[in-house]
This record gives C-alpha cells, structure tokens and sequence, in this order.
C-alpha cells in the first residue's frame, strides 16, 4: 500500500535538508566573498599610498592576503561553521578590516 502521508514527510524532510544545506553554502559563499571584496579592496590603496617604498607595500599586502586566505579558510570549513567558533570568524573579520586602520596611521 502506498502512503501518501508518508511520502509528503519524507518528501518535505529532504526538501529541508536540501534547502539547509544551500543556505549554509550560500551564507559561506558570501563571507568569502566579503573576504575576497576586503582583500581585493586594499590591494590598490597599498600600491599608490606606498609607491616608493616597496618593503611596507609587500609587508602590508602580505598580511591583508594572510587575514584573508585565513577568513576564506575559516568560513568554507564545516568544522568552524559551529556556534562556538562564532568569535573566531568574528575576530578574523574585525582583525582583517581594523588592518585597514593600521595602514592608515603609517
């Protein structure tokens, strides 16, 4: 006999579960994007702010891409996606755009 109560759970937990895991791949997506649009943001303002000294311009670009490649890290991992972890990303996120504060006094 088929049940079509049944099937409709079924059907609606997959649905679900489908539909938890594209939110969470999409959220994901997007903090590596901030990531990215956050790195990419600096790389010009480095090269032009310090055009003639190239050993700041290549510590600065070296440590905006570290806090970077670390948030794109931290943010498609499964493992950090846990609430706990929630001032880690936090922390990455403030760290990499504060950097931003750190170029501008010098």
């Amino acid at each position: 006999m088929y049940n079509t109560e049944q099937h409709i759970s079924y059907s609606g937990t997959c649905v679900n579960d489908v539909e938890l895991w594209l939110v969470l791949s999409c959220a994901r997506l997007d903090y590596c994007g901030i990531a990215l649009l956050t790195i990419g943001s600096f790389v010009p303002w480095l090269y032009y702010s310090f055009y003639c000294r190239m050993s700041p311009k290549i510590g600065y670009l070296a440590l905006i891409a570290l806090l970077g490649t670390f948030s794109i890290i931290v943010s498609m991992c499964d493992r950090f996606s846990r609430p706990h972890f929630r001032p880690l990303r936090a922390g990455l996120y403030f760290l990499s755009v504060s950097h931003s504060m750190s170029v501008f006094i010098h």
